[in-house]
């Protein structure tokens, strides 16, 4: 299969097909393992010889399986949810250039479906913190857990009806298509800009002084 590249972003690809050299990863952009949850049962696959100290070689699948299984999974039908996805996705992009076929449309954030809900909250507060969100849609405290390795668990099996929650009350106030096609739609858009940058035309700057030059003369001689 071709390659996939961020000029090209049609063709189809696996991680191991893309050439050296044609995208650049950052020391500290490389996944330690993928974390899922499936029937209240949460499964980590370490993608790394190495435990998160450092202290042992663990059991482990290969870096690039491991991409292509998340890459995979990410665009199958199964229902994902992913908060704060703009973020999320740039760190995608970094991982490699094939995830650029992946669409915030594939997933449910609960935090801009939050936002979609009650746009006048103040970001000051934190309103759309996890934390914060599953303690207005839940009821839940999750300072309760203090215990890293609780909260990653409770987080887990929390995000799924949390993100139900917020999507309930979205479709009964009539805001889906809103949540879907506007809200939804600007991640990527703004994760691309972001991580890749946007060209600029130095013609095109210069042209457009010239003119602003020549209108602001016009004016100033009226």
């Amino acid at each position: 299969k071709k390659p996939r590249t961020p000029d090209d972003k049609k063709a189809p690809t696996k991680m191991a097909a893309v050439p050296t050299g044609s995208y650049k990863r950052k020391a500290h952009d490389r996944l330690i393992g993928i974390g899922l949850l499936r029937q209240d049962k949460a499964y980590f696959v370490p993608l790394t010889p190495l435990s998160p100290t450092n202290t042992r070689v663990v059991e482990h699948i290969p870096y690039e399986q491991g991409l292509d299984f998340l890459f995979e999974v990410l665009l199958s039908p199964l229902n994902k949810v992913c908060y704060d996805i703009k973020n999320a996705m740039i760190s995608l992009y970094a991982l490699h250039p094939a995830f650029l076929q992946v669409t915030p449309q594939m997933l449910v954030d609960p935090k801009i479906g939050a936002w979609v809900l009650s746009p006048d909250y103040d970001k000051d507060t934190n309103s759309y913190r996890y934390d914060s969100l599953l303690e207005r849609y839940l009821n839940y405290n999750s300072h309760q857990h203090q215990h890293a390795e609780d909260q990653f668990s409770v987080d887990l099996q929390r995000l799924i009806p949390l993100s139900a929650a917020i999507i309930s009350e979205i479709t009964a106030k009539d805001l889906l298509t809103v949540y879907t096609n506007q809200e939804m739609a600007l991640p990527s858009i703004l994760a691309q800009l972001e991580y890749y940058g946007m060209p600029i035309s130095l013609e095109s700057l210069h042209a457009n002084k010239t003119e602003l030059v020549d209108r602001m003369e016009v004016l100033e001689q009226r």
